[in-house]
């Protein structure tokens, strides 16, 4: 794709059916299959998409269009023929990081190898935390500072008076 994931492949370099001895030109044909010449055995082979290729395109079809919803499913269909397809993590991932899911974001960014998208997902659902969260950490942070900063205070304003009192 554009951001240079392989996708899939598709024919060897052997003398068999779907092989190459010397692949010399490739063409897309416009029903969505791809023709490949062999100048050496001077023939042609054509492949047709298989379900699994299909998915895929209609993930990307789907991402470009901004179709998110369909984007979505195309990708978990994708994942029921192949659940280590890594890409399909990545945009599964990207959608729930856009829907504010950033933990399971961060598992599909985790599953699809992604580490910097796993801290920026991380990143969110921390500050996600904190915001929610807030009033708690502050209340813990006074219960614990208000009582030190009252013993400081009284045994400064003790030590002075003793002083004062010449005592």
């Amino acid at each position: 794709n554009r951001d240079g994931y392989m996708l899939f492949t598709f024919g060897i370099l052997a003398p068999q059916t779907g092989g190459f001895n010397a692949p010399s030109a490739l063409t897309w044909l416009s029903d969505d299959r791809i023709a490949v010449a062999d100048k050496e055995r001077g023939c042609f082979t054509v492949f047709s998409p298989t379900a699994y290729a299909k998915t895929i395109h209609e993930g990307l079809t789907a991402q470009s269009e901004l179709r998110w919803d369909d984007e979505f499913a195309a990708w978990q269909k994708t994942l029921s023929i192949n659940s280590h397809f890594e890409l399909a993590h990545l945009q599964i991932g990207k959608v729930y990081l856009d829907a504010g899911n950033y933990v399971q974001a961060m598992e599909k960014f985790r599953l699809g190898g992604s580490k910097e998208l796993y801290a920026r997902a991380f990143g969110k659902y921390r500050a996600d935390w904190i915001y929610r969260n807030i009033r708690w950490i502050l209340a813990v942070f006074l219960a614990l500072i208000l009582p030190v900063a009252f013993l400081v205070f009284f045994r400064k304003f003790k030590h002075r008076r003793k002083s004062r009192d010449g005592g």
